[in-house]
């Protein structure tokens, strides 16, 4: 699933890479999955960033579809 490089004040994830190697940063719920956070593609570019609202994986498959920043609503 993921790989934890940073964790919050809590000891949940904060900074994470996905084993497609998109990193996501920003706040996980209990069970260390994504809830606000900022998803970036393995080269750095912004892929998302906002609530997360469907599965986090749908998010990673519309960018490699589009190749372009996702806006907020548009899964």
């Amino acid at each position: 699933m993921y790989r934890i490089l940073e964790r919050d004040e809590f000891g949940n994830p904060h900074e994470v890479i996905y084993t497609n190697d998109f990193r996501v940063i920003g706040k996980f719920n209990d069970k260390g999955e994504p809830m606000f956070v900022t998803i970036k593609d393995p080269k750095g570019k912004l892929v998302y960033e906002g609530t997360i609202e469907v599965d986090i994986y749908q998010y990673f498959q519309k960018y490699l579809e589009t190749g372009k920043t996702i806006k907020s609503k548009e899964l």
